[in-house]
């Protein structure tokens, strides 16, 4: 009998010890491991994103041997982007862009570009919820780019290419840390070499505010 009054003593002690240690920490080890379950598989994931840039003002400037500078006014621009990112570090990504860009030069809109840019992104991905982190980067392009001039006075040059560069900075919504929406803003500025069509050397000079936004998936 007595054995068994100790040995139930025993039992209950041990419940009373766990469950003092549980109320000290009501949530257990689940308080830590729930707290940003998606945040280093959001910084470790790599990125393909496809977005829409739209480009405005700014204006063209015509470089070549000649009399006077010609410069054209730069209206919006629309077109289609693709990026691929891969993270080297945790503050830091590099990848690659390409967009396809329809301007409106002059009052002309069939002006068409083209970039194809590798990148260097600085990025820091905040943990927010269980579900939700944000990235906020910035990052510089730097590649080449083609132009095909539309109708009007700018068609007598021809398609010539270039280099572009310029810097983006925004924030990326990451859900479960697979998929999000992004939006950045930013400059692009471009140097394309060409001729006309009676042999002439120019170069077109365009400089932009770009935004883009669109979506990414981390996989």
């Amino acid at each position: 009998m007595l054995r068994s009054l100790f040995a139930l003593g025993l039992v209950l002690g041990l419940a009373g010890s766990a469950s003092a240690q549980e109320g000290n920490n009501p949530l257990g080890q689940e308080a830590v491991d729930l707290r940003n379950p998606h945040h280093e598989e959001a910084e470790d994931a790599m990125r393909l994103s496809a977005y829409f840039p739209l480009h405005g003002s700014g204006e063209m400037r015509v470089d070549y041997e000649g009399p006077g500078n010609p410069r054209a006014d730069l209206g919006v621009g629309v077109g289609l982007g693709v990026r691929f990112e891969l993270p080297v570090w945790k503050y830091l990504s590099i990848g690659a862009l390409w967009e396809l860009l329809s301007f409106e030069v002059g009052g002309f809109r069939d002006t068409l570009g083209m970039d194809f840019d590798v990148m260097i992104k600085g990025r820091y991905v905040f943990g927010i919820t269980t579900r939700l982190d944000v990235e906020a980067y910035g990052f510089v392009p730097l590649g080449l780019s083609w132009m095909r001039t539309g109708d009007g006075p700018a068609s007598t040059v021809n398609s010539g290419v270039g280099f572009n560069t310029g810097f983006q900075g925004g924030a990326t919504a990451i859900i479960d840390g697979k998929f999000g929406i992004f939006t950045d803003l930013g400059v692009r500025v471009r140097r394309v070499y060409s001729d006309t069509a009676t042999g002439t050397d120019v170069v077109l000079r365009t400089a932009q505010l770009v935004w883009s936004l669109g979506g990414v998936l981390l996989f």
